[in-house]
């Protein structure tokens, strides 16, 4: 991947890290490596693979549509969340961990599921009042992917119990 997008292995190793992602200021990252970044696709950013757990919030809107087909194309288990008259679209397509994105308690669930272990990536569309639940969610070493307009101070606080948490924005 380095050599195809022209970068270091160092480079791309700090991509996955997110610390380009976030720390761009600090760092003194060069334009031409985040015009690079855009090329990489989620897999490579949410270190998405074969076995995954991906919990996909707003999972019947477009965002969440499109990334059940990168989290089935790369064979990844979903877990999906959705307003309750929108679950079963959600499961006619064989998605069985499927859970109300409008109510609390979705993680207990998810942690009873998974006998634990939580899901290695959360991409989350919800709200703040739902950050608590999305990190007890998450696996050890999980990648936290928000694209909400939640204020990134407000997540990294609620990720600061969690340091082994990769926080994407």
């Amino acid at each position: 991947l380095a050599k195809e997008l022209g970068m270091s292995q160092q480079e791309v190793e700090e991509i996955r890290k997110g610390s380009l992602l976030h720390d761009i200021g600090k760092i003194g990252v060069k334009d031409s490596v985040l015009n690079k970044v855009e090329k990489l696709t989620p897999e490579e950013l949410a270190h998405i693979r074969p076995g995954s757990r991906v919990l996909i919030h707003s999972a019947t809107g477009g965002v969440g549509l499109a990334a059940i087909q990168l989290a089935r194309n790369a064979g990844a288990e979903i877990f999906a969340t959705a307003s309750v008259g929108k679950q079963e679209t959600l499961r006619q397509p064989g998605i069985e961990h499927v859970y109300d994105s409008r109510q609390p308690g979705f993680a207990d669930r998810i942690l009873e599921a998974t006998a634990g272990a939580g899901v290695d990536i959360v991409l989350n569309t919800l709200g703040p009042e739902f950050l608590s639940e999305n990190v007890r969610a998450l696996a050890a070493n999980g990648h936290y992917v928000d694209i909400t307009k939640t204020a990134r101070a407000t997540v990294q606080q609620a990720l600061s119990a969690r340091p082994d948490v990769v926080y994407h924005t």
